[in-house]
């Protein structure tokens, strides 16, 4: 911190990245010994899982900057957000997105994880993200780690389905997100030239940790078009 305030007459940008920006207690100390430095602009990226975000300290500090961009990790929607995000809710996030956005009058960012989560659930992202007015521009990052969550490392049903999912999305929103649909078009490519694997392991890792997690609906519930391709490699092996 020290070295940092040191220098900050020749800083011009800080990064509050994850873990949870909000949570994190340095963040705190450090947006208090930089106040007095207009010159440096903020790029924050949370979850917004932050229980009544207002009373939020670091959240306090940032809003009496004028230059502070606001971006949002999120790739699914509904019950399948609150599967993913572990001990968020859709309802706490929806409404913390919109308490940004009206505080800062600004609109965010989206930083959006392709994984086997939101392969085959795009359309009703993009449906969503549309239908809303909080956010701008979507930061398409591809999940590669775990593989058993990497769509790259699917077998052959399960990639197909990503496949199709990419067209329809690009079929309908190729003009109102040319950016983000030009990088689906390029992962579709990578997953059509990419040889088919044997992902027989996937089911019980995903199980397993819906198991250590307490998930009360699991993923065949609520990705039924994953089930018969998870259920199927699953059997392959035992059999």
């Amino acid at each position: 911190l020290s070295d940092i305030v040191e220098h900050a007459t020749t800083i011009k940008s800080v990064n509050l990245l994850g873990g949870e920006p909000l949570l994190e207690k340095f963040n705190e100390n450090l947006l208090i010994a930089l106040h007095d430095y207009p010159n440096i602009s903020y790029y924050v990226l949370s979850n917004l899982s932050i229980p009544e975000i207002t009373t939020n300290r670091i959240f306090q500090l940032l809003n009496k900057n004028d230059s502070v961009t606001w971006a949002v990790s999120f790739e699914t929607i509904g019950e399948r957000y609150d599967y993913v995000r572990n001990g968020s809710s859709w309802d706490l996030f929806q409404n913390n997105v919109r308490t940004v956005y009206e505080i800062t009058n600004k609109k965010l960012l989206v930083h959006f994880t392709y994984c086997i989560y939101s392969a085959t659930r795009l359309v009703e992202f993009f449906d969503y993200v549309s239908s809303v007015p909080w956010f701008k521009k979507i930061i398409i990052q591809q999940l590669v780690t775990p593989s058993y969550l990497n769509v790259s490392m699917q077998n052959e049903k399960i990639r197909d389905s990503a496949i199709q999912e990419i067209s329809i999305c690009v079929d309908k929103y190729h003009e109102m997100f040319p950016e983000e649909m030009q990088q689906l078009i390029e992962i579709r490519q990578a997953l059509l030239d990419l040889p088919f694997i044997n992902s027989s392991e996937h089911f019980n890792k995903i199980k397993n940790t819906e198991t250590i997690l307490s998930k009360k609906i699991g993923i065949y519930e609520l990705w039924p078009e994953l089930a018969e391709s998870l259920a199927g490699d699953h059997h392959a092996k035992t059999t």
